[in-house]
């Protein structure tokens, strides 16, 4: 345990460069940050002091560049580099745009199209980076027209020509550009303050103290990435390793092994990767790895289902895997990030609700004889956090056992979407009818029990309704995915088409690519049909069984429903087959 006197930034401290000032003053020569880029083997290793010298460094180098309050795009790998030019920004009084590096031709073109939507004027990179992207030739000139900055060339000797800079909690720290998933990328401006209250309250959520050790493979570009992966370890002092998404991806085992090897007690991942570890972990590989010191297994994207929750301890229970481990939490970035955390050491909450009452809005606990669905909490709030669940047809406070759009207010809320002014007034200055606020519209459907937990239900723009009953797009897809074995988990989208007669359900789901050639689709639509109507009461229109990677999805692996709906009307998807009722 941390001396209490130096463990952790007080609330008072403005911005990361006081932090890690703090932490190079106080635990100077204490490990900060090690890269393990395979989930094997360790790279680059940080003290604070050295952090805080190379932020120093970089800092320097874009003061004598002219880049002071501009805004500067960020395209690195998930490597020390990337984390430590975020900070050097705040350092530099820069405004930071996390994005990714542009190699393949559709992230160029996103990267180019927000670039000049917040009119960036540097690019922070590596040689290598662009050395890679020159050999990739996906774009003439990937950077053109920004001035490229290549932190591996600069050295830490320019550490002393820093002219200090010590951010004010309103000033503008970066650009959160939102993955897209219910509409156009927007700029979300997250202040130096907003970050600091997220520290303190992830900090407070989870319980977080100066002997944890976090391992982060997340994608430094998204929001829970950067925040809960990246940055909270060091906000509250605590060692982190930084993995790359491809090595959880291609190799689950290696980071279940990594977390017992580095005595990890903060790590976690969307949903679908916690399925990923039970389908393709080996146990009996793994017989030598004891994970008893995972305490917070933090899980934030949606949705969050009971069953693999369920399976995920029990299956590496053996290991000793604790099953008070699971982190559900929700967030989103117009909201800095955390919302809602799940309290440590606490069972997660799972409520069973009559699924029939629940498709009219409303929460109730089942008969012994009715259909029910689980719905798995996001935690509760802490700190000044508030929510309110609100009616979206005429902006009042639902009662208790009422589903609403979920509004947030408090510290944690950005400031809005970098010019634009229009969508900031919608969205960020909500007010109740009776003139509460200003809220933070979420877009998100949900309710609060009498303990205080958030349930999120579904997205208001994604709710089916059929013959005036409300049907959430994420339980459809989670019995499609049950229907067959030829469907992919996780790889299925449920959408609202209109028909003749009303609103209707139409199923896309991408088949396993080794049976895409051989299985029966027609039989497999069927069977899609059938469960879908016996386990909701509604009739399934058309399924579209499709070929692997079609589907698109956020960074977190989200799918994007109305970008699918799209696709699917302009037929640029690559069918295996369709079939109507």
């Amino acid at each position: 345990m941390n001396d209490p006197d130096i463990a952790l930034p007080a609330h008072t401290f403005n911005s990361y460069v006081d932090v890690l000032g703090h932490h190079a003053q106080y635990r100077g020569a204490q490990l900060a940050l090690t890269e393990l880029s395979n989930l094997k083997d360790e790279g680059r290793r940080f003290t604070f002091s050295e952090l805080d010298r190379r932020c120093r460094a970089i800092a320097a180098h874009l003061q004598a560049q002219g880049a002071a309050g501009e805004r500067a795009a960020l395209a690195f790998d998930n490597d020390a580099d990337y984390l430590v030019s975020f900070l050097a920004c705040a350092y530099a009084g820069v405004i930071a745009v996390p994005l990714f590096a542009p190699i393949q031709r559709h992230l160029a073109e996103r990267f180019k199209a927000v670039t000049l939507d917040c009119d960036a004027r540097f690019v922070l990179t590596t040689r290598a980076v662009s050395d890679r992207m020159q050999r990739a030739d996906t774009v003439a000139t990937p950077f053109s027209p920004l001035t490229p900055i290549y932190v591996d060339m600069i050295e830490d000797t320019l550490a002393p020509r820093w002219a200090p800079v010590h951010p004010a909690s309103s000033d503008l720290a970066y650009l959160q550009y939102t993955s897209g998933s219910t509409g156009t990328p927007r700029g979300v401006m997250v202040t130096h303050g907003n970050l600091m209250y997220q520290g303190r309250y992830i900090q407070a959520g989870c319980d977080l103290q100066g002997n944890d050790r976090a391992l982060s493979w997340l994608p430094l570009y998204h929001d829970m990435g950067l925040i809960v992966g990246g940055l909270q370890p060091l906000f509250s002092g605590f060692p982190l390793w930084l993995a790359t998404p491809h090595a959880v991806v291609m190799h689950p085992e290696r980071w279940l092994r990594a977390i017992g090897q580095l005595r990890i007690t903060h790590t976690g991942a969307p949903n679908f990767v916690y399925d990923l570890c039970c389908d393709h972990v080996d146990l009996a590989r793994l017989a030598d790895t004891d994970l008893s010191c995972w305490a917070v297994a933090y899980n934030s994207a949606e949705p969050i289902r009971s069953s693999s929750i369920d399976r995920f301890v029990r299956q590496l229970a053996p290991l000793g895997l604790p099953p008070n481990a699971p982190h559900p939490a929700y967030g989103l970035a117009e909201a800095t990030l955390a919302v809602s955390i799940k309290p440590r050491g606490c069972p997660p909450t799972v409520a069973s609700v009559d699924a029939v009452q629940l498709a009219l809005g409303v929460v109730r606990a089942p008969t012994e004889d009715a259909p029910q669905r689980k719905l798995v909490s996001s935690g509760r709030l802490a700190l000044e956090t508030r929510v309110a669940i609100v009616d979206t047809r005429t902006d009042e406070a639902c009662p208790a056992g009422v589903i609403g759009e979920v509004w947030v207010a408090g510290p944690t809320v950005a400031q809005g979407y970098w010019q634009k002014p229009a969508e900031t007034q919608t969205m960020f200055q909500a007010h109740t009818r009776d003139g509460q606020g200003p809220y933070l519209r979420t877009g998100d459907l949900g309710f609060m029990d009498e303990h205080g937990e958030l349930f999120i239900t579904g997205r208001v723009k994604d709710l089916i309704i059929v013959a005036g009953k409300n049907h959430y797009p994420q339980d459809i897809e989670e019995t499609v995915e049950s229907a067959s074995t030829a469907i992919r988990p996780h790889a299925v989208a449920a959408l609202a088409m209109e028909g003749e007669a009303g609103e209707t359900v139409v199923v896309l789901a991408e088949v396993h690519r080794r049976l895409a050639s051989t299985f029966d689709a027609r039989a497999t639509a069927q069977a899609i049909r059938t469960r879908v109507s016996e386990a909701h009461q509604v009739p399934v229109a058309e399924v579209v069984l499709l070929e692997r990677g079609q589907l698109p999805m956020t960074t977190s692996g989200k799918i994007q429903r109305r970008a699918s709906r799209d696709l699917l009307v302009a037929g640029a998807f690559l069918v295996v087959g369709r079939f109507s009722a």
